[in-house]
């Protein structure tokens, strides 16, 4: 992480004294050795020396080309760590836009989150609920979601892997960027467009854009992921297949079209579980399935993804 330290030191130097105080770990080690955003969300420990953080220590991590950002803490029991992925940023981010727009009472842009399969299902649930969004969900792939959120006024998309953006369209420039009187509102929409970079894959401007939001909310990193909704508990697994290609799915990846017969089989094991659900999709590049399962409690989701990696070897 050299090159993401030597230029987020360079970009505080244009910021208010003491407006970021940032702590800077594994810069000299191999990239992406045990740290980085990927790390952190697929293995959910703490990173390389990290383990001497506080519980309330507010925590963040680039992946090696910077494109990528997953927030975290430490959760006091061992390398555990609490994630707010991009999921949370999404939700934060697309919370503060539907609320900003409501107080401008600007009523005619189109506001959207595009997610995919792999955002999880509270996330969705909070959206449609509390935030009044209902996402589109696209396949998995960035190409996938930016197209996507174009359709929008006002785009948003991150994967759960904190790889996303939000895009604006030219109406937005009008009514908004371009407005000729502001209010307060309007003005705070004015100044968040300029902060996110629309080019997809700038953690460094989408650290910027979540500490604005912290701020604007009060919210320490412990208030973040109480104030917006706890992640149901999720397994993923990767089952080796002679030939992905059998598998075939729906447009957006969560129902498995073919084999014929093996969706029935995974939705007969989803009801077995509250508040479940899952999904088998083939991988782009290996000759391996990937198995996505959630449920309300850890141990079913585990027992969930299990049952399903053992309908899929049951085809080999």
């Amino acid at each position: 992480m050299v090159l993401g330290a030597e230029k987020m030191r360079m970009m505080c130097r244009f910021l208010p004294e003491n407006a970021l105080r940032i702590q800077f770990r594994n810069e000299y080690d191999v990239l992406n050795d045990m740290c980085g955003a990927d790390f952190v969300k697929i293995q959910q420990i703490l990173p390389a020396t990290f383990d001497d953080v506080d519980v309330t220590a507010k925590c963040a991590s680039f992946d090696g080309d910077a494109d990528r950002l997953i927030y975290f803490r430490a959760s006091g029991d061992g390398e555990k760590v609490i994630l707010m992925d991009g999921d949370k940023i999404a939700v934060l981010i697309a919370r503060y836009i539907k609320e900003a727009l409501d107080a401008a009472e600007i009523t005619d842009l189109t506001v959207g989150v595009v997610q995919t399969a792999y955002a999880n299902g509270n996330s969705t649930k909070y959206l449609k609920e509390t935030v009044g969004i209902t996402p589109v969900f696209v396949p998995t792939g960035v190409k996938h979601l930016h197209h996507a959120a174009m359709k929008f006024d006002i785009g948003v998309y991150f994967e759960a892997n904190g790889h996303g953006t939000v895009v604006f369209s030219e109406k937005f420039d009008k009514l908004v960027r371009n407005a000729e009187q502001t209010n307060d509102a309007l003005k705070r929409l004015q100044l968040f467009s300029r902060v996110i970079n629309e080019v997809v894959g700038d953690a460094m401007a989408d650290l910027l854009v979540v500490e604005l939001l912290l701020r604007w909310y009060g919210l320490s990193i412990e208030g973040w992921e109480r104030e917006l909704y706890t992640d149901a508990p999720n397994v993923q697994l990767k089952i080796p297949v002679k030939d992905r290609s059998k598998f075939k799915t729906t447009y957006e990846e969560t129902t498995l079209l073919q084999p014929e017969g093996v969706q029935q089989k995974i939705d007969a094991l989803v009801s077995q579980y509250s508040g479940a659900r899952a999904f088998v999709r083939p991988s782009g590049t290996e000759n391996i399935v990937r198995v996505y399962a959630e449920a309300q409690a850890s141990e079913d989701a585990k027992a969930l993804a299990n049952s399903i990696a053992d309908v899929i070897k049951d085809l080999e």
